[in-house]
């Protein structure tokens, strides 16, 4: 899953969430209270996906598996956030099944991801660490010359 596809999931949890209070009646108070704390929670979410897309511009398009590792899990704890307060709050913000759906489907796709980064910057740090202990990126030992007379 790229970048732009998690920002496509994000616009479209909110379209489902913006479409349930409008389309059940809500009251107009309840359906502020609601949007202002969905709001705070998809801005924080907003917000992780900026810094994402900010690292694999950086990157020629691709996420530094360091940073990414670390910018996914917090989008993830975000995610449940998010995730929590719709089940919790489905009645009383007339949440969509469609929007939970569509959140626990973002989850997982999101820890797949991250899960991929976070293993692909272990690697990254397991070779950068040969490589300081003078072996090379696979892990061989430089070869040793013959000892003796040639």
């Amino acid at each position: 899953m790229t970048v732009n596809q998690l920002i496509s999931a994000a616009s479209k949890v909110a379209f489902f969430l913006a479409a349930g209070l409008i389309l059940n009646g809500t009251t107009a108070a309840l359906a502020q209270d609601c949007n202002a704390d969905v709001g705070a929670l998809m801005k924080k979410r907003q917000d992780t996906m900026a810094s994402l897309n900010e690292n694999a511009k950086a990157n020629k398009g691709k996420l530094d598996p360091a940073t990414g590792c670390v910018k996914l899990r917090a989008l993830i704890a975000t995610d449940h956030a998010i995730d929590a307060y719709f089940k919790k709050n489905k009645e009383w913000c007339s949440i969509p099944d469609d929007a939970i759906a569509s959140m626990t489907t973002d989850i997982e796709k999101t820890t797949a991801v991250a899960a991929q980064a976070c293993a692909n910057a272990e690697k990254m740090k397991k070779q950068q660490q040969q490589q300081a202990a003078g072996g090379n990126a696979l892990g061989e030992q430089a070869q040793k010359l013959p000892s003796g007379p040639l």
